[in-house]
């Protein structure tokens, strides 16, 4: 079982920017983020936002 991943973007202000073309990932939880990562990475490269290409509000 797969399930399939939108990634909504957001701006630094929480304001929606857009929504990416989904992608499917192998685990069915969504729980577990590491598959949601990797995909975006596979698909899109790692992006802004540090090491990771994660960023995060604090």
């Amino acid at each position: 079982m797969t399930r399939t991943v939108l990634l909504h973007l957001l701006d630094g202000d929480g304001r929606p920017l857009g929504v990416l073309p989904g992608y499917d990932v192998p685990a069915p939880w969504w729980q577990e983020v590491a598959d949601v990562v990797a995909g975006a990475r596979a698909h899109y490269g790692p992006g802004p936002g540090g090491p990771n290409g994660l960023s995060r509000r604090r």
